[in-house]
């Protein structure tokens, strides 16, 4: 995967296979790169595919995928501002970092993206819990089933039309894990 700073929103309920698709779709296709995967736990599912790193490892990466987690959600994303370039940087449950109303840190690092040379994925459960703003910074939208009344958030998504076919039909399946659609925005 060359880089393309790139910036992708992630929605789909618990349960629907985010992390899944990130483990078995997207990191396999990087392994020529740093990935700086970036959480507020030590997810279980990383264990056996990610190195653990600290704020001050950031600057030292190169080739791999690291698991960069912990509470301090501000010093983190202060770290990552600071510190982060070259890198694909994936937010596992980005609604813990990035609220309603995007911060001056979080708009900075979404789009220093170009002249950081890095690609972003930031994963959240609803489209109801993206910022407005981070739609209009992302290149694409990827989205599984959410539990979610999607009409409801018709107003505040510019790309409603290009979305609510393929969710409908998503929703609609009853298989247990659907294959997830993506936008370009």
């Amino acid at each position: 995967m060359s880089r393309i700073n790139h910036v992708n929103v992630l929605v789909a309920a618990r349960g629907e296979g985010k992390t899944t698709y990130i483990i078995e779709k997207i990191l396999p296709s990087t392994s020529q790169e740093t990935v700086i995967i970036v959480d507020t736990f030590d997810h279980p599912a990383y264990n056996d595919i990610a190195t653990d790193i600290t704020i001050n490892d950031i600057h030292k990466l190169e080739k791999g995928v690291f698991h960069l987690w912990g509470s301090d959600t501000e010093a983190i994303m202060d770290a990552l501002n600071k510190r982060a370039s070259n890198a694909l940087i994936i937010y596992e449950d980005a609604t813990k970092y990035i609220k309603k109303v995007l911060t001056k840190d979080v708009e900075k690092l979404v789009l220093d993206t170009k002249q950081k040379n890095i690609d972003m994925i930031l994963m959240f459960h609803k489209f109801s819990k993206v910022p407005s703003d981070l739609f209009s910074y992302a290149d694409s939208v990827t989205f599984f089933r959410t539990k979610e009344v999607i009409e409801n958030q018709k107003s505040r998504l510019d790309f409603y039309d290009d979305l609510i076919g393929p969710y409908l039909k998503l929703k609609a399946n009853k298989a247990q894990y659907v294959k997830p659609v993506t936008i370009l925005l």
